[in-house]
């Protein structure tokens, strides 16, 4: 394994650096990291539909208290979470296609 320092910004900075105004989805997997890089999504400044992470709770990649500050602070912020074994998926209900019927 090799150690290396890389240059790293807020991904608030990062959207007002580069004027992005349109995020549809975030991919997180940071090992452990991904509760910190949700809890500092300010939606405010971007409303992503869609945000996958890695929550690992059951293999430690997430605290039970992470996890519930994670769920917390989506449902307030009006995602619904969909929960698999090591990921999950927060959506916005009302982006969810439904199909008509005639």
């Amino acid at each position: 394994m090799i150690s290396e320092s890389v240059k790293c910004i807020p991904l608030d900075e990062l959207i007002e650096t580069y004027n992005y105004s349109g995020v549809n989805f975030i991919q997180i997997d940071t090992e452990g990291y991904d509760s910190e890089i949700i809890l500092n999504l300010n939606f405010k400044k971007i409303k992503p539909q869609i945000i996958h992470f890695e929550h690992g709770y059951r293999h430690k990649h997430m605290s039970e208290v992470n996890l519930n500050k994670v769920r917390t602070y989506l449902h307030d912020n009006g995602y619904e979470i969909s929960f698999s074994t090591y990921d999950a998926t927060a959506y916005l209900p009302e982006f969810i296609i439904q199909d008509e019927i005639d």
